[in-house]
């Protein structure tokens, strides 16, 4: 057997092209270790660039596109500041206030040594009611950079919501040195200088906001404040416009020119402007509130009760609502509902004076002067210059007898007031029941020579000449005038205006027209029996061509208009 003869070996591989195999793979993994160490610089441009995208929407309004890219900037780049800030500031302007915040503290984190981090988060701060944090931020924005009035405007308005108005000062004064065209500075100088009492230097920089900015909306409104301190309505309802006119959906300025209405009486053109105010904001719960004064005004009890009660289902821990609601109750001698929603309105806002003061109106018409007195004390402490409150605690006083006490609050009241007409009729009540009944006659013609249109005071006057019990003061022609200008006011419709018409015939010696008069006061609406009582003893001593006139410890009728 013969031995197989081996197979020849098979071909060697081809070793020389090994070398080239490994740089190949060594070229991959370098160009991979640069991908791996450049991919950090891509995300950061990436995310740059999308912060500027970002930035491009929120300045063309776009909040919600903005918000989106700037959250992939975030995602590319968790340490991007400019991204937390940017998106923060969308936030802020849609009203997303704890998000704004939260984006502002990443960028601080990110960003310890930037001023505007810390100037974004102490806005933000601000916004949120927390001004000591808010003050805390500005101040280290500022130490940061000197130079931003912005900054120094930012802290002065919260020194301005503080009530620190010298401070508020001295920083708008900084940022308008900064910046003398900034037209939001002048405002809130103006604002601060008109606490301070500075008034016409508030106008000025109201006026220079202007010149700054002849389209600044807050420059109207905040001069419109400057008017109506000043009492000048009318120039007051033409700054409002011009907000209205450059702000046509602006809610709050149709209801800040509907109070001016009020304030003009015109409720006509009040409600025209709360009802727009409505349309703009529904569920604007102040504007239905304030429709239902202006309602009430017109005398329409029905829509005045309807506009409080949808103001309090918004909002029924709206203090001033339940007020304003019990007001109109005690003008339709619903006092028991009054008290109900005035004791509610202490409830909710113990620190109210209005809750106070319309509660003693509800204890005085139940005839309960002692509690009106006690409420009366308590709006007096809150707010010892308001005129107001001392007339309705002299007008209690007068109930409880306490004539030196009634005026002594009148004599205040028209020291802090003097052109107050309706405190001098009041005065001349607790003068005539002293029986000072010259100087009650003098306060009535004080009262018709500031308010012509004023029946109380022709009532008053008209009442003491025609009932004095002394003789010397009784003056049958005279009374008669006055009480025909008392009955014009009223339409001839108020009870206690025809009584004393009809008094004031019988002292000029018409019993006719006394007996007619009397007659129609007794039938008229708004007479309590006691009331009734008293014109029916007057009524027979007409009727036997009688006069009436008061014994010394009697005061004059109350008007009823």
């Amino acid at each position: 057997m013969s031995t197989p003869t081996p197979a020849p070996p098979g071909p060697r591989p081809p070793l020389r092209k090994l070398p080239f195999i490994l740089g190949g793979l060594a070229l991959l993994f370098v160009s991979l270790l640069v991908l791996i160490a450049l991919l950090p610089l891509y995300s950061r441009g990436l995310s740059r660039l999308f912060v500027l995208e970002g930035t491009s929407d929120y300045a063309a309004g776009k909040d919600r596109p903005a918000v989106q890219i700037l959250t992939q900037a975030i995602a590319l780049d968790p340490t991007n500041a400019d991204a937390y800030s940017a998106r923060g500031s969308a936030y802020d302007r849609q009203g997303a206030y704890v998000l704004a915040l939260s984006d502002f503290e990443q960028a601080v984190k990110n960003a310890p040594t930037s001023a505007s981090a810390y100037y974004n988060r102490g806005y933000a701060y601000g916004q949120l009611g927390q001004f000591d944090a808010a003050l805390a931020d500005l101040d280290r924005s500022i130490d940061l950079n000197p130079n931003d009035e912005k900054a120094y405007d930012d802290r002065g308005a919260i020194y301005l919501a503080q009530g620190a108005y010298d401070k508020a000062l001295v920083d708008f004064n900084l940022a308008l040195q900064l910046n003398s065209d900034d037209a939001e500075a002048y405002c809130h100088r103006g604002l601060a200088q008109l606490h301070l009492g500075q008034a016409d230097a508030a106008l000025d920089s109201f006026n220079q906001a202007l010149q700054a900015d002849p389209d600044s909306a807050s420059a109207y409104e905040d001069r419109a404040i400057y008017y109506l301190e000043k009492g000048d309505l009318d120039k007051a309802l033409a700054d409002y416009a011009s907000v209205i006119r450059l702000k046509p959906g602006n809610a709050q300025a149709y209801l800040s020119r509907g109070f001016v209405y009020l304030q003009k009486n015109d409720p006509h053109g009040a409600v025209s402007d709360f009802t727009q105010a409505i349309t703009l904001q529904p569920r604007l719960s102040s504007a239905y509130s304030a429709r239902g004064q202006a309602y009430s005004q017109l005398g329409d009890f029905d829509k005045a009760l309807a506009d409080f009660n949808q103001a309090l289902q918004i909002n029924p821990n709206d203090a001033a609502a339940y007020s304003d609601r019990g007001i109109v109750y005690l003008g339709h001698n619903r006092a028991g509902d009054a008290l109900a929603d005035f004791n509610r309105a202490v409830e909710l806002s113990p620190g109210l004076s209005s809750a106070y003061f319309t509660r003693g109106l509800a204890y005085s018409s139940l005839g309960k002067p002692d509690l009106a007195v006690t409420d009366y004390n308590h709006t007096i402490l809150m707010d010892p210059k308001a005129a107001p409150y001392y007339i309705a605690r002299g007008e209690a006083y007068g109930q409880k007898n306490q004539l030196d006490l009634s005026i002594a609050d009148f004599n205040q009241a028209i020291t802090l007031d003097p052109h107050n007409a309706s405190v001098f009729a009041d005065r001349a009540l607790a003068q005539a029941k002293l029986g000072a009944y010259g100087n009650a006659i003098a306060d009535c013609e004080n009262a018709i020579k500031l308010d012509g249109a004023l029946g109380e005071a022709y009532n008053n006057l008209a009442w003491i000449l025609a009932t004095c019990p002394n003789a010397k003061y009784r003056d049958g022609k005279k009374a008669l005038a006055a009480a025909t200008e008392a009955c014009k006011l009223s339409d001839w419709k108020a009870a206690t205006s025809l009584d004393t018409f009809a008094a004031a015939c019988a002292q000029a010696g018409d019993f006719a027209g006394a007996v007619k008069w009397e007659q129609i006061a007794i039938d008229a609406p708004g007479m309590s029996p006691s009331d009734i009582a008293d014109a029916k003893k007057r009524l027979a001593l007409f009727q036997a061509h009688k006069t009436y006139q008061e014994t010394p410890d009697q005061s004059p009728a109350p008007f009823t208009p």
